[in-house]
């Protein structure tokens, strides 16, 4: 379920022209955050009188990524040029560095358009832990990428630190969201029961794939009284049913408004992940009252405020412990400030800035 973009009629925003191409290598069939944050903030820049437009790989001949069978990439050097000039759009932003990205961007320059960029995933991080290719040149290529937007829009306030101690420019923090329509302690879902009733449930939501962490998760499960529940596929869930199927139960891909019942069902939400920008499920989480568990790094260490939605420390197990003794009233308290219409309204204001 999108948000219905009501709030922001009358916003302080509103811009003369009203032309916005999006550009994204990540669209459905896909579950991310990047594609989640895009259907959800939509509607409200469409209720502000702005015509969107969305190029993504499935308007092209396209390819699979190796290993991410459900990453289409596509090199579209003639057609996508040739769109945009027929559109002649009056924003531009480009949410991924593919090269669909590269594409637009070189178009965008060549026609002299300002454009926005949005930097939604670790790249250099995620290509040595997949395929050990040293981070330096994927580094480079992204704030050579970045380096013409007019502003790079990134998830969190440490990210913001990262790029800038890595010389990027432009970078402005645009927070993520949830539909408290979806969201909400106060949802009546159907409870799922553990199979041991006395065991403290921890969940994971998300893509099931190696640089997510997961095995930790799997081997504190293994080595513990907890009943571990993973909401999720992935190219690496069958390795982990293989390893873990005896101490772990994996639900499979869930629809998104389904979620629900599962984050309020469980004890504790754990976020293992060691790369991610932002990660959307830990606010869905906590806006359902269960509070998160995960390592003091970039993404979390803005999210999670320890103590009170949940506990970040460098041993797993200590911030599971930690995490389980908090009431999930304060935890969905604290998740309710997350909201898309502030999302919308950042990327709104920063589309109003590139246009003047």
């Amino acid at each position: 379920m999108m948000a219905d973009g009501k709030f922001l009629n009358g916003a302080d925003h509103r811009i003369s022209s009203n032309n916005l191409v999006l550009i994204s290598e990540a669209w459905s069939p896909q579950i991310n955050g990047v594609v989640t944050t895009l259907k959800n903030i939509i509607p409200f820049i469409e209720s502000n009188g702005i015509k969107v437009t969305l190029i993504e790989p499935s308007q092209f001949r396209s390819i699979s990524l190796i290993g991410y069978p459900d990453v289409q990439v596509t090199f579209p050097f003639s057609s996508l040029p040739k769109k945009l000039s027929q559109i002649d759009p009056d924003y531009i932003h480009i949410a991924t560095e593919g090269p669909l990205g590269l594409i637009a961007r070189n178009w965008a320059i060549k026609n002299h358009k300002s454009f926005t960029t949005s930097y939604h995933t670790n790249l250099a991080e995620y290509a040595w832990e997949l395929y050990k290719i040293p981070t330096y040149p994927i580094l480079n290529y992204m704030k050579w990428f970045h380096s013409k937007s007019s502003h790079v829009l990134v998830p969190t306030n440490s990210i913001y630190n990262y790029l800038e101690s890595k010389k990027f420019s432009n970078l402005k923090v645009w927070t993520r969201g949830i539909d408290p329509n979806i969201f909400s302690d106060h949802i009546k879902t159907e409870n799922i029961l553990p199979k041991n009733k006395k065991a403290k449930v921890l969940l994971y939501v998300g893509r099931v794939s190696k640089e997510k962490n997961l095995s930790e998760l799997c081997n504190i499960a293994k080595d513990s009284d907890y009943e571990c529940w993973i909401v999720g596929d992935g190219p690496y869930l069958n390795t982990l049913k293989n390893e873990f199927s005896e101490h772990v139960q994996f639900f499979g891909a869930i629809d998104h408004e389904k979620l629900t019942k599962y984050y309020k069902s469980a004890d504790i939400f754990v976020f293992p992940s060691l790369t991610d920008t932002f990660g959307l499920v830990l606010i869905e989480s906590m806006s359902c009252g269960t509070p998160v568990a995960a390592y003091p790094v970039k993404g979390p260490i803005d999210i999670v405020k320890q103590g009170v939605s949940g506990s970040l420390n460098k041993d797993l197990l200590s911030a599971i412990k930690e995490a389980q003794d908090i009431p999930r009233s304060n935890v969905a308290n604290y998740g309710k400030k997350f909201t898309w219409e502030n999302c919308a309204k950042i990327f709104l204001e920063t589309l109003s800035l590139n246009h003047k």
